[in-house]
């Protein structure tokens, strides 16, 4: 008799995970988890998708899909221009 766990594992087996991106509207760079968590607790019992992302990782494509990005730590010199593209594409937008 085949159970839901086994038909949901050969499943998995069978399926590229890697293939699937997170589905997130509001990006959260944060580097000290306890300081944004209330924020983050926010947005999750609101249903906001998100995705945290830390200051090392902000780069252009960090922000791919993203509507807003919410900051919770100072910026590096590198990831400057990433948020620039960020507000210009939000600039652009019409409402």
């Amino acid at each position: 008799m085949e159970t839901n766990v086994q038909r949901y594992l050969e499943f998995s087996a069978h399926h590229e995970s890697n293939s699937y991106q997170p589905l997130a509207y509001v990006g959260v760079i944060t580097d000290n988890f306890a300081k944004s968590y209330e924020a983050v607790n926010l947005l999750s019992r609101h249903n906001i998708p998100f995705r945290i992302i830390r200051p090392t990782d902000v780069n252009a494509q960090a922000f791919d899909g993203l509507d807003i990005a919410i900051t919770f730590a100072v910026p590096e010199k590198e990831s400057l221009a990433a948020i620039q593209i960020l507000l210009q594409r939000a600039a652009s937008l019409s409402w």
